[in-house]
């Protein structure tokens, strides 16, 4: 079995399609929409997704970028797919802008010869420089999302007044990619983790981009660290100078068929932006003709 969480915010007609190319019987879908999201313009699609016996709507949270608002809507999916369908072996974080550049057997195939293990990309942050450009740039400044952006109390204001944010746990940091698969037992895991350490949560409600630490600190400093492999299944070229996703077009299917080769999934997709692309991947990468 597997399980798929999607967190989506825009472009929702994209939604059926995802699902649909990534359904076989051992498939589940638990789906979150950003609470923000006007859904005004998408009923018939949602309507759709509603009607598939194995689509789960979720608890819809806010969640702008980099803020732990992400953190809520995955937690509810993960907590929703131990309670749904609690004999999957892999739980796979996904956005709606993802889609499949292999087809949904090979992906399943993959799982079956893999049991046990998670794929994480991460930065283990070895050295001292490493460590610290992720803590000052992410953690060791305190961060409060208000009123549509982010505010920053710097780390050295707070040293002033006796305060130096460290992660509970006495935890090593870990910055890894914001989606994921894990397997159910770190799934298991990670949910009784942060049962059991309610500082941990609190900690990260005042950090920017929460997404790249909370679940690979969590997991690489946990007994089942050695399950986790460094390998992230997700294809995402970045804008050059902006760190921000490129939105892949049809000029780009010849990369994508490269990609296809060590990935699983791409990201990221906009049909207001480039239609072609999602027929020409189904055509020539994952050899569907009836769309």
């Amino acid at each position: 079995m597997r399980a798929y969480v999607i967190l989506a915010h825009k472009n929702l007609d994209q939604l059926p399609r995802l699902i649909r190319r990534l359904d076989t019987e051992e498939s589940s879908f638990f789906l979150h929409i950003d609470k923000k999201t006007d859904t005004t313009a998408y009923e018939q699609e949602l309507s759709e997704v509603s009607q598939m016996p194995n689509v789960v709507f979720v608890k819809r949270y806010h969640c702008p970028w980099a803020t732990f608002g992400i953190i809520r809507a995955q937690r509810a999916a993960m907590e929703a797919a131990l309670r749904v369908s609690p004999r999957f072996t892999h739980l796979t974080l996904l956005t709606g802008q993802d889609y499949p550049i292999r087809p949904a057997d090979e992906i399943n195939l993959f799982f079956d010869t893999h049991r046990g293990a998670s794929f994480i990309g991460y930065l283990p942050g070895n050295t001292k420089r490493q460590r610290k450009k992720q803590q000052r740039a992410r953690y060791k400044n305190w961060y409060l999302y208000l009123a549509g952006r982010h505010w920053r109390v710097p780390s050295k204001l707070l040293s002033k007044v006796g305060v130096e944010r460290r992660i509970p746990a006495g935890f090593r940091t870990i910055k890894g990619r914001a989606c994921f698969t894990l397997s159910r037992e770190c799934t298991e895991y990670a949910l009784r983790f942060l049962e059991e350490n309610p500082r941990y949560i609190k900690f990260f409600r005042h950090t920017k981009h929460p997404d790249e630490y909370f679940w690979p600190t969590i997991l690489l400093n946990s007994p089942l660290r050695e399950t986790v492999v460094n390998i992230h299944l997700r294809y995402e070229p970045f804008e050059e100078g902006s760190g921000r996703g490129r939105v892949l077009r049809k000029d780009d299917l010849g990369e994508l068929k490269r990609a296809s080769s060590e990935h699983f999934f791409a990201k990221k997709f906009d049909r207001t932006v480039d239609s072609d692309i999602l027929d020409l991947i189904d055509e020539q990468i994952l050899a569907i003709t009836n769309r």
